[in-house]
């Protein structure tokens, strides 16, 4: 481990194929790995619960919310690390994102090199299905083939220093935000990289894109630009009812790429280029099986139960505000009614007079 003191965050939903490869190659690296595990409907949460038991550096946060910002949730993670650990670096990384470099020396080295008065940068290495890939479950064994992207991708790390200076991590860990009096350099590390794993079964990609876009559609309209790269995904699986080996691999080469549309996968560049595993093999995963593709229906239809079940809700709040607001409404006109009734009764205009023969009385 680093001298310095450093702990990864995570908020996870439905990784069962990743979570365990996650957080036993993570543990190699960070003295704590704290998860968010939000709602997940496969055996994410059950993977987790067994690792805490080995006893490992783990600590997991069960939440229960359907719906909140990203930018909201990471750094809340941000704010329970930072006052329960005192680390010296906070590292966000989503369960498909892995830290390397050369060599796990060379990891620690790099994070006692980093600034922490700037922000660092990670650039991303996107890793694709390729059809030469074995059976082991371990995924920075199992996938050794990377884009060469022309279009880089970054991600970040935050310091203590920069916390208490009030800086806070930006939608996705992309970047830092920091108070308008703060202006902070930029710095692309040339060391530390992301090894990002998107795609890795058809199975997988399926409960990402139909669960991903089943949520986007319950809160925007579906030609919305968001996740524009899983509606493209959805709308496929929709028409075809499955994804083939060949749009498998389509789909991992182009996955988050700016402008995919008309992008075979053959036009695409790609390089060998396997991470260091950092003693952990395949034999060391003991948690984690082949996502069941019967199961990939199940989370669909517990997913969209889930999201009608929430709207249901909201529209018996808002049938109860309504309510509300009608008996308030017939509660008012009830008073404007006795209130004309009294100014129109003789006793209430003998008593104008006499308040208009007093004010004349005054003067």
């Amino acid at each position: 481990m680093s001298p310095k003191k450093t702990i990864a965050i995570s908020s996870v939903r439905n990784e069962e194929d990743i979570i365990e490869s996650f957080v036993r190659y993570s543990l190699e690296i960070f003295d704590y790995l704290v998860v968010n595990e939000n709602c997940s409907l496969d055996f994410t949460s059950e993977i987790l619960k067994n690792l805490e038991e080995e006893g490992l550096n783990l600590e997991i946060i069960t939440d229960n919310r359907e719906v909140f910002a990203q930018e909201q949730r990471t750094n809340e993670l941000l704010d329970y690390v930072m006052k329960r650990y005192k680390p010296d670096w906070v590292f966000p990384l989503d369960g498909d994102e892995f830290l390397f470099t050369k060599s796990k020396e060379e990891i620690e080295c790099a994070i006692d090199a980093l600034n922490p008065n700037i922000i660092n940068l990670f650039g991303w290495d996107t890793y694709v299905i390729t059809g030469k890939e074995d059976n082991t479950l371990f995924i920075p064994e199992k996938f050794q083939y990377r884009r060469e992207d022309q279009e880089v991708y970054y991600k970040t790390c935050i310091s203590n220093e920069l916390y208490d200076k009030g800086a806070r991590l930006a939608l996705a860990s992309h970047d830092i935000m920091a108070p308008p009096d703060i202006d902070l350099e930029r710095s692309i590390s040339d060391t530390l990289r992301i090894a990002h794993y998107p795609v890795r079964s058809s199975e997988q990609l399926m409960n990402k894109i139909i669960v991903g876009i089943l949520n986007k559609i319950s809160n925007y309209p579906r030609t919305s630009v968001t996740n524009y790269h899983q509606q493209r995904i959805f709308d496929d699986i929709v028409k075809n009812g499955y994804i083939s080996s060949l749009l498998l691999q389509e789909y991992s080469f182009n996955y988050a790429v700016e402008n995919p549309s008309g992008n075979s996968h053959e036009d695409v560049s790609i390089v060998q280029a396997p991470i260091k595993l950092l003693g952990i093999d395949s034999s060391d995963i003991k948690y984690t099986k082949p996502i069941d593709k019967d199961r990939v229906l199940s989370i669909a239809i517990e997913t969209a139960a889930g999201i009608i079940e929430d709207l249901r809700m909201q529209k018996e709040s808002l049938q109860a505000v309504k309510e509300e607001n009608e008996e308030i409404k017939k509660s008012l006109e009830q008073k404007d009614k006795l209130l004309s009734e009294i100014k129109n009764s003789k006793g209430w205009k003998l008593l104008e007079r006499l308040r208009d023969i007093k004010r004349k009385a005054s003067f």
